[in-house]
């Protein structure tokens, strides 16, 4: 912080409150964001592809997937959607 603590205390008992509060400097903050975006691109293909997978399921009503007994003792009761 650039402010001097008696400046910091003298604006938070005039206001109650003490506001901007910086974090993180601007070049930490740019760095965390990049790393965030690169991730998200990164990623938003890939998540893309299983939710258009799960509503293709769906849609089908399990057309297509590998039925199952699911414990009550009928065949091909349930459906398991295999990645």
């Amino acid at each position: 912080m650039s402010r001097n603590i008696t400046e910091i205390v003298s604006k938070y008992n005039q206001n109650g409150y003490l506001f901007p509060l910086d974090a993180m400097s601007p070049e930490q903050a740019l760095a965390y964001r990049s790393q965030f975006e690169a991730a998200e691109r990164e990623y938003k293909d890939k998540d893309k592809d299983k939710d258009k997978d799960r509503r293709d399921h769906a849609a089908a009503g399990c057309a297509g997937s590998r039925q199952s007994d699911t414990g009550t003792g009928r065949a091909g009761v349930g459906c398991q959607l295999v990645y």
